[in-house]
């Protein structure tokens, strides 16, 4: 389950860096591969024909701590990533047809604070989620898997966590979770909840309304399943051109 922050035309941190925000962009639009490979990889966040938004050259230095250099390092490197992971610009449902028949995925909607899933309305915010490792047994605990998760979410995906509740780990799982941890960033990893069924209930009603939360998690809602939620709310048009 997500959520996603509500784009705003100045984004926050925009002055207030724009000294590293202005030598960012510069450094990147030097030579045009970083956009074009973007381009090439059905990246959000460009402007038009031309140039990527603040915002997300923003999300980046952020994660850099507003080291221009360190950005630039890593959204390059994201580029190239982007380019060769998603060639076609999208991932096809016929490449991850296993994934969504196995309806383990699911896309609720909106939290408490209008931070939501829609793509129509946020296409650009930060995500929530809901791991449920109940029944995980030990052919389950995968330390790559897991790992990989985080570097997806940390080489890729700067600035998109919102928060992430790991819902009745067991206690197996503790161990990979000491294995694996260390190699979080630290900021990445104080959005990561543990809780279990006592305190579970009360911490996600406060997050997330009745009308959005599953009824496994103390709400009224039924589970969508994530193919079933995008094709209802992505345009027609973007459906149909995605098959």
């Amino acid at each position: 389950m997500s959520n996603a922050q509500s784009p705003a035309s100045s984004p926050a941190g925009s002055s207030k860096y724009a000294q590293e925000l202005a030598e960012f962009r510069q450094r990147i639009s030097q030579d045009g591969h970083v956009e074009a490979q973007l381009r090439a990889g059905g990246e959000p966040g460009l402007l038009g024909t031309s140039g990527i938004d603040d915002e997300t050259l923003l999300r980046w230095l952020k994660a850099e701590k507003y080291s221009v250099s360190k950005a630039e390092k890593r959204l390059r490197a994201h580029a190239q990533w982007r380019k060769e992971y998603v060639p076609l610009g999208r991932i096809e449902e016929s490449e991850i047809l296993p994934e969504l028949e196995a309806d383990k995925t699911f896309l609720q909607g909106c939290d408490n604070c209008i931070h939501a899933v829609d793509l129509e309305r946020n296409p650009t915010g930060k995500t929530c989620a809901i791991f449920d490792l109940r029944g995980l047994g030990f052919d389950a605990m995968d330390r790559p898997v897991l790992q990989a998760v985080f570097d997806l979410l940390q080489n890729h995906y700067p600035e998109r966590l919102g928060k992430l509740w790991m819902y009745e780990a067991p206690t197996m799982f503790w161990t990979l979770w000491h294995l694996v941890s260390p190699f979080i960033d630290p900021e990445t990893k104080q959005k990561v909840v543990f809780v279990n069924s006592k305190s579970a209930i009360s911490e996600f009603q406060k997050a997330i309304d009745p009308s959005v939360l599953p009824t496994d998690y103390g709400g009224q809602a039924e589970l969508i399943p994530l193919q079933v939620y995008v094709k209802d709310h992505l345009p027609k048009t973007e459906v149909n051109h995605k098959g």
